[in-house]
């Protein structure tokens, strides 16, 4: 039977870099929930048509595709909003993650990862079988997320503040992956787990 294992994090935690050693060193097959999301409100998408009966045809670009900076401004510091906005969007990406997880399944994969950085937060833990959770200290990721963003030190604390507080998010993860080393150290970490802990190893059942 296959085994989906749910990778999140926290920002700057690498949970991008975790699932990118995944896929080119030990061949995963992988599901991107921002993907998803993205393909949920695609052009002639149902998703897409929800949301303009909702918002109004104001939200469309001229070429008919979404205007996420002014979807966005819509919604934003609106609680209200923002409920009726997931409200349409959450029930089109699980649909596309059940049936991109069906077709791996079919395919006779023993074992794909689904990316969702949201997975705790939006109570998606039930979805997978197991949590694989990227964790670092506070101090690494608020170094990271400035280098990364070009943020001050203030910004990037809010930016942090903002988000379920990593420590609160230890307790779902059925593995923990510490990133407070180098590449290096966390591709050694990563293999090990996928390849020795979580023994998956030729990732498509062969069928003779």
């Amino acid at each position: 039977m296959m085994k989906i294992y749910g990778l999140t994090g926290s920002i700057a935690t690498g949970k991008s870099t975790v699932s990118n050693i995944l896929k080119e060193y030990c061949n995963a097959k992988i599901i991107d929930a921002d993907l998803l999301a993205r393909k949920a409100v695609e052009l002639d998408s149902i998703g897409l048509e929800k949301i303009k009966e909702e918002f109004g045809p104001r939200i469309l670009l001229p070429d008919g595709t979404l205007d996420r900076k002014k979807l966005g401004d819509m919604v934003f510091g609106s609680s209200h909003a923002i409920k009726i906005l997931n409200n349409i969007v959450h029930p089109e990406v699980a649909k596309l993650y059940n049936e991109v997880a069906d077709q791996y399944r079919t395919q006779g994969y023993e074992a794909i990862l689904y990316d969702c950085p949201l997975l705790i937060e939006e109570k998606l833990t039930d979805t997978v079988d197991k949590v694989i959770l990227v964790v670092s200290s506070e101090d690494a990721q608020l170094e990271r997320l400035m280098a990364r963003n070009n943020l001050t030190e203030d910004e990037a604390i809010k930016r942090i503040q903002s988000q379920m507080n990593i420590k609160d998010k230890i307790s779902y993860g059925d593995y923990l992956i510490y990133n407070d080393g180098d590449y290096d150290q966390l591709k050694d970490a990563v293999i090990y787990l996928w390849r020795k802990v979580l023994k998956v190893g030729k990732l498509k059942v062969e069928r003779g």
